[in-house]
C-alpha cells in the first residue's frame, strides 16, 4: 500500500481496505503494565547508586541519588521546552 501522494481527503480516500490498526482503549492495561514494569526494573542508575553506596558509604549513596534526580529533573524540563 503506498501512503504517499494522497488526494486532498487524505486517509478516508484509502477506504476500507487499508485499515490502519490503533491499540484502542481496551489495551490501555497493558499500555499500564508495561509502564510500571519497566520502572520497576532497575537500570544503570540503580546500580550506580549502589555501587557507590558499597563503595564509599551511605552519605555518598545518598549524594549521587540526589545528583540522579536533579538530572532527572533538568531533562525533564529540557524536553517539556
Amino acid at each position: 500500500m503506498q501512503l504517499l501522494n494522497l488526494p486532498a481527503q487524505g486517509f478516508a480516500a484509502l477506504g476500507r481496505s487499508a485499515s490502519l490498526t490503533m491499540l484502542g482503549i481496551h489495551d490501555y492495561w497493558l499500555f499500564v503494565a508495561t509502564g510500571v514494569l519497566l520502572n520497576l526494573t532497575p537500570g544503570q542508575d540503580t546500580l550506580y547508586i549502589l555501587g557507590r553506596s558499597i563503595a564509599q558509604g551511605r552519605q555518598i549513596g545518598v549524594a549521587s541519588a540526589l545528583g540522579i534526580s536533579a538530572g532527572s529533573v533538568v531533562h525533564t524540563l529540557a524536553a517539556a521546552l
